[in-house]
């Protein structure tokens, strides 16, 4: 059966509808690859950014706003609102058995109710309210 990710969506289309920033070679590498790592690990519920900066190894001092300043938004922001983006997208193919509860661990939440939170506070409405107003248009 597979997961709703797999079902539904393929992850290169994430690049192709331009929702993910890909990283750019004249960024200081750091940066580059930090973006890359948090693209690559996008819906793994375990990762965090301070992985990230385990997995990458770059050190913390100043690391935050260095990354804002060349993506525009900070490592922490990126990650929860391109998780939010690509929920909204799985929404949008999801036809029944909806379960906010599926797509908060699709899209790399350990907890629906902050999956949740984060929808609403990022989109104004809860998943479930979203996916009702959709599929009523």
């Amino acid at each position: 059966m597979g997961t709703l990710r797999e079902k539904y969506w393929d992850r290169k289309s994430i690049y192709a509808s331009k929702k993910l920033k890909k990283p750019d070679k004249r960024w200081p590498n750091d940066i580059y690859r930090a973006l890359e790592c948090l693209n690559e690990n996008l819906f793994n519920q375990d990762f965090t950014v301070s992985k990230m900066r385990l997995m990458c190894n770059i050190p913390q001092k100043n690391f935050s706003s260095r990354f804002k300043f060349y993506v525009g938004i900070t490592p922490v922001s990126y990650l929860k609102y391109h998780r939010i983006q690509c929920s909204k997208e799985l929404i949008h193919l999801i036809n029944a058995d909806f379960s906010v509860s599926n797509l908060a661990f699709e899209v790399g939440y350990g907890y629906p109710s902050t999956f949740s939170n984060a929808f609403k506070n990022i989109v104004g409405q809860t998943p479930k309210e979203y996916w009702n107003y959709y599929k009523k248009k």
